[in-house]
């Protein structure tokens, strides 16, 4: 597999055409709905914009299929309608099953980069997982072979662990960006400093790597510090979804505590 097409210009998509372009790898042909974002993709990658997805059969290389997850059957019920037959092709979502792709497509697999990735900001795929899912051996060595490119850390997993761990990425990064973008937001509508918590957030991450356990975890939830917590929740009572929020990873924590 010496070459990939991509469909889709969104945040994956943007990312992985620039860590194959930068690897060496040559960018065949871009395809997205919106052909100004495929034109701009390739001319930062030297691939070829095309205005059809049938334009992709013509290329021996992988055609990955880089879109939200909820779009995803649609593109391949698209590209059966295209003409595409039994093309070697993927997808890279975390969630989505093998079985999205027609079972008479022999050469499927999935291509899931186990990281948060955004349109515009580089990342170094060198430590990024790669997980890798196909219906065949053949594919999986060739999923395997590509991702080696990108990364050291490439791995062969079945449907149902691929998405236990994109379970756990959306609860370790989606969940725990959302939850500090809420607390750094809550001292600025009171004009404090956010800065002011990043060595702690640092030092939180620190230990969830190195020291995770429950003799780590600390605060007033685990020490059943109920005073702490109702006083918290007096802060919030002019945002009562922030609040059950609280409450609720409050009592996740401690399900002891009389809230």
């Amino acid at each position: 597999m010496n070459s990939v097409s991509l469909i889709g210009t969104g945040n994956v998509a943007w990312n992985l055409a620039h860590a194959f372009h930068h690897a060496g790898i040559p960018i065949n042909k871009i395809w997205s709905r919106t052909a100004d974002h495929a034109v701009q993709l390739c001319q930062e990658t030297s691939g070829m914009a095309v205005s059809h997805i049938h334009d992709l059969q013509e290329d021996p290389g992988l055609i990955m299929i880089c879109v939200p997850d909820h779009a995803i059957a649609e593109v391949v019920q698209l590209c059966q309608t295209s003409g595409l037959k039994n093309p070697l092709i993927c997808h890279t979502s975390g969630a989505t099953p093998l079985d999205v792709f027609p079972a008479e497509w022999t050469m499927t697999g999935v291509f899931y980069p186990l990281q948060t990735l955004t349109k515009g900001h580089h990342r170094d795929f060198q430590d990024i997982p790669i997980l890798l899912s196909s219906r065949s051996d053949e594919m999986n060595d060739k999923l395997s072979r590509l991702a080696r490119q990108l990364s050291e850390k490439t791995t062969v997993v079945t449907d149902e662990a691929r998405q236990r761990y994109h379970l756990a990425a959306v609860m370790v990064n989606n969940f725990v960006y959302h939850l500090c973008d809420q607390a750094f937001t809550q001292v600025e509508t009171h004009r404090l400093d956010p800065r002011v918590l990043f060595p702690l957030l640092k030092e939180t991450v620190e230990k969830l790597i190195h020291l995770r356990g429950d003799r780590v975890q600390t605060g007033p939830a685990i020490r059943g510090d109920v005073n702490s917590i109702h006083a918290h929740l007096r802060l919030l009572a002019g945002e009562p979804a922030l609040a059950a929020l609280y409450r609720q990873l409050s009592l996740s924590i401690n399900p002891g505590l009389d809230l």
